[in-house]
């Protein structure tokens, strides 16, 4: 199905501005060069005025926010397709991970950036920024029905299967995708039973976070690969811990 099918004239418009900005933007962290990008180089090359582009992003800061949609969207997508295609709960949460460590190695550094915007904005980021089916649908046209149906991604379609651009959804987060992948681990009795699952979250989330910081106070580079390769599996282990 193509994407002006699924969206009317207006929300293919927001849709295709919002998600051609966003092309800018990631080319610029691709080749290292985002201090460059100006709200008026962004303009220039998405052919919008500078008005314009703020009728689509409170500040070019938020393009971060908006590129943490996108990021969860794919994440989020490609785990219903593995779930499907039988890959486990321990390989699925393994797989955020290296999606990350791929999309970090893709965009230079990206996830480092990133963190640091979710420190500068906390909360306020998804407030400032909605996140809409217009968005999602334009990216993803081949997974409409997915969208349209999850009741995960709970807000109210408008008739006929269509929306509004102001129509907000919701995402799942990194944490919430984990703690999820948590709970059907204990299910399968692939984690024991009795393991703490706030806890076991914590630890989950601190290992995805904390390599900037950690590798910051090391005094050199690593990559996020190399922490992740190196602990997430003493975590799954101990997660996994009298559960036969």
């Amino acid at each position: 199905m193509k994407k002006n099918d699924l969206l009317t004239q207006r929300e293919y418009k927001f849709a295709k501005t919002r998600h051609k900005t966003l092309e800018v933007f990631l080319k610029y962290i691709k080749e290292g060069r985002e201090e460059e990008l100006t709200i008026d180089v962004i303009c220039e090359e998405v052919e919008i005025s500078r008005g314009t582009f703020f009728n689509y992003f409170p500040s070019k800061e938020h393009l971060y926010t908006y590129y943490g949609y996108d990021f969860c969207s794919k994440l989020w997508l490609e785990l219903q397709k593995k779930g499907k295609q039988g890959m486990s709960v321990t390989e699925k949460i393994e797989y955020i991970y290296t999606f990350t460590a791929k999309e970090d190695r893709k965009y230079s550094n990206s996830f480092t950036k990133f963190v640091r915007h979710i420190l500068r904005r906390g909360e306020k980021m998804l407030e400032e920024l909605p996140y809409t089916r217009a968005d999602l649908m334009f990216v993803f046209p081949d997974d409409h029905e997915k969208i349209i149906q999850d009741p995960k991604l709970t807000h109210q379609i408008a008739e006929e299967g269509r929306l509004a651009s102001k129509d907000v959804i919701h995402i799942p987060t990194v944490g919430e995708m984990l703690h999820e992948l948590i709970l059907e681990g204990v299910r399968e009795q692939v984690f024991n039973k009795e393991i703490p699952v706030d806890k076991m979250l914590i630890h989950l989330l601190n290992l995805y976070f904390s390599p900037p910081i950690t590798s910051k106070f090391l005094g050199k580079d690593h990559s996020i690969q190399s922490f992740y390769a190196y602990l997430l599996p003493d975590i799954l282990q101990q997660m996994k811990t009298s559960a036969e």
